[in-house]
């Protein structure tokens, strides 16, 4: 008997703004040039970390 599974799943968008430190985590990311591997946050990226602990929101502001 053959048993089939399947998954179900949702693809979505977040913009940079939704996760501040990811993005930063990537930008930071693309100067490597090799492996790093942080205990705590470094300190660039400090400051958003624990804005992001508080819950506070990320605002993007743009002129057309």
């Amino acid at each position: 008997m053959e048993v089939t599974k399947s998954m179900n799943f949702i693809v979505s968008h977040i913009y940079r703004e939704g996760n501040v430190c990811t993005d930063a985590l990537a930008n930071i990311g693309l100067n490597l040039n090799g492996f790093m591997w942080w205990h705590d946050a470094p300190n660039s990226i400090r400051q958003e970390v624990v804005k992001n602990m508080l819950g506070m929101p990320n605002f993007r502001f743009t002129t057309f």
